[in-house]
């Protein structure tokens, strides 16, 4: 089972304010229930939260890592996905924040499976297949997997990816 908070209305406004103890009820009811728990908690709760958020002059990333959102999803759940697609198109930034995310949440659970999620639009435009191989690249040395946001428009991009990450796809 997948939870994914974010700063949007689909999160209830308590759960935004609170990721902490939601993630736990979440993980604790999946496990309870026989499933896996998957914890994706969005960089943006920072920007909200109210125990913990993102102070005066500091980007989310760094919101995130101090608050220890990743270390407490990975504690909590079998697999994390770390919300790498706002900063796919900097390698650099990407690379950095996949890593700490990486660090962080092994230290918490060295047995969590780390996916990182990548985007078709990460932003106001649209990105190449190269651009998310790339992307996929910088962050390959810190996750398992990828999971891939993806809409209709963007299936060429999203296919020219999993072509160029994936060669055995050719067939």
């Amino acid at each position: 089972m997948a939870y994914h908070p974010e700063l949007w209305r689909t999160t209830p406004f308590l759960e935004r304010l609170d990721p902490k103890r939601y993630m736990a009820l979440f993980a604790g009811a999946a496990h309870r229930h026989g499933y896996a728990a998957i914890l994706m908690p969005g960089r943006d709760l920072l920007a909200a939260a109210g125990s913990c958020r993102q102070q005066p002059g500091e980007d989310l990333d760094a919101a995130f890592l101090r608050c220890g959102l990743a270390g407490e999803a990975a504690r909590l759940s079998q697999v994390f996905e770390i919300q790498t697609a706002p900063v796919e198109l900097s390698s650099t930034e990407l690379r950095g924040f996949a890593a700490a995310c990486a660090k962080q949440a092994r230290a918490a659970n060295p047995s969590v499976v780390l996916i990182a999620t990548l985007s078709t639009q990460p932003g106001a435009g649209w990105v190449s297949g190269w651009q998310l191989a790339r992307a996929a690249a910088a962050v390959r040395p810190y996750v398992q997997g990828f999971q891939l946001n993806m809409t209709r428009r963007s299936t060429r991009a999203a296919a020219a990816f999993l072509l160029r990450t994936f060669p055995a796809l050719h067939g």
